[in-house]
């Protein structure tokens, strides 16, 4: 079997970086490097990248914790949430940011420090239909997070489901169902993917 070998660049990681950048310069800008950086190595990506980028996402704590375990001192964003309640003290002690998709995951929250400032990011479920609240139930949603959680900073986000299809006719209307959701409420608000942000100014946000 001949041998493989994958090389990669800090160069090229952080110009197509400043590339994606490039599209929505008023954006915070998070790198996603879950999955081991989807191989390119965590370690490799976040240390290319910590001067660059706003924050990082992880899908689990223990990806969290080896990005601390590097120094970083960005946010970093938990995707996935919770996956036990005893994960929430493990979440503020990192001082994560947290995705919130399902009830349970506020309850754990609730039991480890009601009054705690946890950073929020509600998902919506606008179309992709994989995780997230239903974005027609938002307003009851958010008036019973308020309630449980009153110091909690609370964003939005979503997932965009077609933008990459040639013929996309379904992202204006997540687009749109993503705006009705969230104007009320959200202090920062998520949604464009790399096709999105390309093809879609209007699903920018922040």
């Amino acid at each position: 079997m001949r041998p493989c070998k994958i090389r990669l660049s800090r160069a090229a990681l952080q110009h197509n970086f400043a590339l994606i950048k490039a599209y929505a310069p008023q954006c915070r800008i998070w790198a996603v490097v879950k999955a081991n950086a989807y191989g390119h190595g965590l370690r490799f990506a976040a240390e290319t990248l910590a001067d660059r980028a706003d924050g990082f996402a992880v899908a689990c704590v223990e990806e969290a914790e080896s990005l601390r375990a590097l120094g970083l001192a960005q946010p970093i964003l938990l995707l996935e949430g919770l996956f036990s309640p005893q994960e929430a003290q493990t979440a503020r002690s990192l001082q994560l940011e947290l995705v919130i998709h399902r009830y349970e995951q506020l309850q754990w929250l609730v039991e480890c420090d009601a009054d705690y400032p946890w950073r929020l990011w509600v998902k919506l479920d606008t179309g992709m239909h994989r995780l997230g609240f239903a974005w027609s139930d938002s307003k009851v949603l958010i008036q019973r997070l308020r309630k449980l959680l009153p110091r909690a900073q609370v964003h939005a986000l979503s997932h965009l489901a077609c933008a990459d299809e040639e013929n996309d006719r379904f992202t204006p209307i997540q687009i749109e169902r993503f705006e009705r959701a969230t104007v009320p409420w959200a202090a920062q608000r998520s949604l464009a993917n790399t096709a999105g942000l390309t093809r879609y100014p209007n699903s920018h946000y922040d």
